[in-house]
């Protein structure tokens, strides 16, 4: 599944595509690439934590 949204920095949006794969597995695996900032690059945790 592909999705795209925006993300606001300042007064200007920036692109930002979304794609998901999922299968059966006993191992959850999170990749998340192509991140601006440690901020968000850290967010991999909460949503481990979450699914």
């Amino acid at each position: 599944m592909r999705l795209n949204s925006v993300a606001f920095l300042g007064l200007e949006t920036v692109l930002v595509e979304v794609e998901v794969d999922s299968q059966k597995s006993e191992e959850i695996q999170l990749m998340i690439v192509g991140l601006p900032d440690a901020a968000v690059r850290e967010s991999k945790d909460r949503v481990t934590a979450a699914i």
